[in-house]
């Protein structure tokens, strides 16, 4: 005699509905370790602020020589005291303050940041910050935030707000287009640039 077997019982929508649950409540636990974790790693090793590191434009299929200007325009309600920036220029670019050669970056994925005294070229009004970057083969990254006193460091940090340009003229005019922006430290392959060490 031929025995039957029982019909397996369907895939419940109660089940699928717990499935669904317990799936979305592991995405939130490792997405909420992960963000802690990044605090903790900010707390440790972020000298940068809120800047993010720009660039000219995302890498093309072929490298080829870059030779562009990034910048930004910020106003001050009166000449400050202490300034300096914190920069990261790879592979290299040029600082220029309101028209002023300020200092030579070079650097490379390991280095550390540089650190340049702004206030002797800040004024009272309208300032502008030109990054004037180089690369033989097009790629690179900027990074720039300023600590000093009545600062708004927000309102010079490297992000957005930035502007890039391959036309001298543009730049001195405040034309250009926005920056391409790869995201706050740390990103491959610079990781968290670091301050110099105390006597450097």
């Amino acid at each position: 005699m031929r025995q039957e077997t029982a019909p397996r019982a369907p895939f419940s929508h109660g089940s699928a509905r717990r499935a669904l649950l317990a799936l979305a409540l592991l995405i939130a636990t490792v997405a909420g370790a992960s963000s802690w974790h990044r605090r903790v790693e900010d707390r440790r090793h972020l000298s940068t602020g809120r800047a993010e590191w720009i660039w000219y434009a995302r890498a093309g299929r072929m490298p080829q020589p870059l030779h562009f200007y990034a910048f930004r325009d910020f106003d001050l309600a009166a000449a400050p005291g202490p300034a300096r920036a914190l920069v990261f220029a790879d592979p290299e670019a040029v600082l220029w303050v309101d028209g002023a050669r300020v200092a030579e970056l070079r650097q490379k994925p390991g280095d550390v940041l540089a650190i340049v005294d702004l206030a002797p070229h800040l004024r009272a009004g309208r300032n502008r910050l030109v990054l004037e970057a180089s690369s033989e083969d097009g790629i690179g990254g900027l990074l720039f935030w300023v600590e000093g006193e009545g600062i708004d460091s927000a309102a010079m940090a490297s992000g957005p707000g930035w502007r890039v340009t391959r036309d001298a003229r543009e730049a001195e005019s405040g034309a250009g287009r926005p920056a391409i922006v790869w995201g706050r430290p740390p990103q491959a392959p610079w990781g968290y640039p670091e301050r110099p060490a105390a006597g450097r």
